[in-house]
């Protein structure tokens, strides 16, 4: 706002103002209304609210008020600082709701096509034979996500199968979110960025908190076979926040490269090749979860390089 011998907006608010009155004016077109509508699947009528979007907290929201409201238009001016504490405020809404156990599972993998009817399991995770386990498996045509709570009670749900169509022989980001929330637990399976499928248990929450028994390429019993190529893998017992999430996703979806920058992924084309020395197989009391190893080395994945 200028002010040397009568309070005005700057001509560069000036014309900005003047630009949203004329998209304004548009609209008082039926045929532009409908096919603004049909185009963003909106409802817009012939006289919109118009909000401009500029400066900062450093002007006098009185006097701009007084300005505008002789317009024909009806127009609000908002500032970008106004923007950043409005983020600022959801940000933190959403961090402090955001409970921290949980589950989060994040990893690149390529699902390879069989013709044979069998499950292909991608991981499976618990903390107990019979209760609080997680399974992510391929069968068929579709992938399948097993949970088992504290009850052991055991509930599952598939994904399309034009999902599993889509993504085969593809290497995708896979994410498995587990969030608890008062007497129930949400897991979400995320493909790429996209929300597959959810599953919701309640009573005793389904929550891998603790130390865990986990198997990557196979079942715990390794009684299932795999075929997939699979490329970073992430695993954290508890649910971080969004800003933490972003910064883990964005790490995890560049692969692994060779000295010539070519990417690879590891080949599991078998039964039970990644599992720690939590593994029931150690019968051990003190297992380390993060210490994936395999018993011989004729299990040791194989290095695969990626078309894309």
């Amino acid at each position: 706002i200028e002010s040397e011998r009568r309070v005005r907006f700057t001509s560069s608010t000036e014309s900005a103002l003047s630009q949203c009155t004329e998209y304004s004016n548009c609209f008082r077109d039926k045929n532009t209304r409908d096919l603004f509508n049909f185009e963003y699947n909106s409802c817009c009528h012939r006289t919109p609210d118009i909000t401009l979007i500029i400066g900062r907290n450093n002007f006098d929201r009185f006097q701009a008020h007084e300005l505008l409201s002789g317009r024909t238009h009806t127009i609000k001016i908002i500032t970008y600082d106004d923007i950043w504490k409005i983020l600022e405020s959801a940000h933190k809404a959403e961090s402090h709701e955001n409970n921290e156990s949980g589950l989060f599972i994040n990893f690149m993998a390529t699902l390879i096509p069989n013709n044979i009817d069998e499950s292909n399991y991608i991981i499976d995770i618990h903390n107990k034979e019979k209760e609080d386990r997680l399974q992510l498996l391929r069968h068929n045509n579709f992938i399948r996500m097993i949970l088992t709570n504290k009850n052991g009670e055991i509930s599952q749900i598939d994904t399309p199968s034009e999902i599993y169509n889509s993504i085969k022989n593809r290497h995708v980001e896979f994410c498995v979110t587990s969030e608890i929330k008062n007497k129930h637990t949400n897991t979400t399976l995320l493909i790429d960025n996209e929300p597959i499928t959810s599953l919701q248990t309640y009573g005793h929450n389904f929550v891998i908190d603790s130390e865990h028994d986990m198997v990557i390429g196979s079942d715990k019993n390794g009684t299932f076979n795999s075929s997939m190529l699979l490329g970073i893998f992430l695993i954290i017992t508890k649910n971080p926040k969004p800003h933490d999430k972003w910064i883990l996703r964005n790490m995890i979806r560049f692969p692994f490269k060779d000295s010539e920058g070519h990417s690879y992924a590891h080949e599991y084309i078998g039964s039970k090749f990644m599992y720690n020395e939590g593994h029931s197989y150690f019968d051990t009391k003190s297992p380390h979860t993060h210490n994936l190893i395999q018993k011989t080395t004729s299990r040791k994945p194989i290095l695969c390089y990626l078309n894309n």
